[in-house]
């Protein structure tokens, strides 16, 4: 059925259909407000109108409106200076932190399972975190993707995502646990 949009056969609207609900909910997952989410959704499907962009196969067409919808959010960002972070904050590598989560990755993996299999509000914690945390928990835990596919989808090494995804889960753990009282 998908091969109907590589032969260029579906309308717009079927196109926009299918992809609809991927593109809204990593809009909602990385904005804060529901009007920006819609600005970003509309955005990606106007980007596909104008450039009609030929797909390979399904992957390479989900993998197209992930990346569209994530440099529109980054830009969104920048743009707009949603992140109120300086320069400074933003490029600084807190050395001590790191080798904490080097070292107790273990623990730390241990206890970001626990909490994705507790009951809490997954979208208030996700609504704290980074952009690019988001991106990569939801990339992985929600789409299923692994460290080479999120890697090519963001466009980054591999060396980077893992990184970033110990960050994310270091970041989602405190954000769970500061939530509920036990910081």
């Amino acid at each position: 059925m998908l091969k109907e949009v590589f032969e260029s056969k579906m309308t717009n609207e079927e196109v926009i259909e299918r992809y609809a609900e991927l593109v809204m909910t990593l809009a909602n997952a990385n904005v804060t407000l529901p009007s920006d989410a819609e600005d970003v959704f509309q955005e990606v499907f106007l980007r596909y109108i104008d450039k009609k962009p030929a797909f390979r196969d399904e992957d390479h067409a989900q993998a197209w409106f992930i990346k569209v919808t994530m440099n529109l959010i980054r830009s969104m960002y920048r743009k707009h200076e949603y992140a109120k972070r300086t320069d400074i904050e933003d490029g600084a590598v807190d050395w001590e932190q790191s080798a904490r989560t080097l070292t107790g990755e273990r623990v730390l993996d241990e206890r970001f399972a626990e909490l994705m299999d507790s009951d809490i509000d997954f979208g208030d914690v996700m609504a704290q975190m980074k952009p690019d945390y988001k991106a990569v928990l939801m990339l992985q835990y929600d789409c299923g993707y692994t460290v080479r596919e999120t890697a090519r989808i963001l466009g980054k090494s591999e060396a980077s995502v893992k990184g970033l995804t110990a960050r994310a889960k270091q970041q989602f753990v405190e954000l769970v646990t500061k939530g509920e009282g036990r910081a």
